[in-house]
């Protein structure tokens, strides 16, 4: 679309189901939307999830620890 070359897609900030419960469910229906845009989009490259962190990744420490054990296909 903007003759960037993609081989992935990884989205960030995800929240966890049993965070999302009671008082937030609409927000899980809202981000359910939204990973389903997403999945329409870039139909045909690998799309990761990233669940939401306690602490932004600012350090490739940081980075590391929330690699491939912490990202989910």
């Amino acid at each position: 679309m903007y003759n960037y070359n993609v081989d992935a897609i990884l989205v960030n900030k995800v929240y966890p189901n049993y965070a999302m419960e009671g008082y937030f469910s609409r927000w899980m229906r809202l981000q359910e939307e939204g990973l389903q845009e997403i999945e329409e989009s870039f139909q045909g490259l690998p799309i990761f999830r990233l669940e939401l962190q306690k602490h932004e990744l600012r350090s490739l420490n940081q980075l590391t620890e929330a690699g491939p054990s912490s990202i989910r296909e």
